[in-house]
């Protein structure tokens, strides 16, 4: 039962609808995005 309930807690806050959460997840993503392009580059261009 234990594994359940936290799986189930896991969705919860995945799901939960608060707005700070939600962009502060997408932010964090889009900097780490930035991150991987800005290093990528250099190797690119050689």
């Amino acid at each position: 039962m234990y594994p359940v309930s936290k799986t189930s807690d896991n969705k919860q806050t995945e799901a939960a609808p608060s707005t700070e959460q939600a962009s502060t997840s997408v932010e964090s993503k889009e900097e780490e995005n930035l991150k991987i392009k800005l290093s990528l580059l250099p190797l690119m261009n050689q």
